[in-house]
C-alpha cells in the first residue's frame, strides 16, 4: 500500500493534535454523544472519531451495534476468501456490498 502524501501543514496539525491532549485518554461522554449523533443523522451502523498522529490511527470514540449480526459484517466473508482481502474496495465487491460495514 502506498503511503499518503504528507500535507504542507502536517507539523502544525500534529502540534494542534498533541496540544489537545486527547490521545490515549479514556472515553469521554461529549465525544460519544457526537459519535452517536453522527450515526443517527447519517443512518449508518458505525460511526467513529479517529485521530491520526505521526505513526498511528487512534479511536477516541466509536458507536457500533452492540452485537452486529454476521449478515451485517464482512469479517466472516473476508476470512473465508482465498488470498488477500482488500476491504478498501469492499463496496464494489458483490459479496461485501450488502454488509452494513462495507466501505
Amino acid at each position: 500500500m502506498q503511503a499518503p502524501d504528507i500535507p504542507a501543514n502536517e507539523a502544525r496539525r500534529l502540534q494542534a493534535l498533541h496540544d489537545l491532549e486527547v490521545l490515549d485518554t479514556p472515553t469521554e461522554e461529549s465525544f460519544d454523544r457526537l459519535t452517536q449523533l453522527a450515526r443517527d443523522i447519517f443512518d449508518v451502523p458505525v460511526a467513529l472519531v479517529s485521530l491520526i498522529d505521526a505513526k498511528r490511527q487512534w479511536f477516541k470514540s466509536h458507536a457500533v451495534p452492540d452485537r452486529p449480526s454476521l449478515a451485517d459484517v464482512f469479517c466472516p466473508r473476508a476470512s473465508s476468501a482465498d488470498g488477500a482481502c482488500r476491504p478498501g474496495g469492499s463496496v464494489a465487491a458483490p459479496k461485501y456490498a450488502s454488509t452494513a460495514t462495507a466501505g
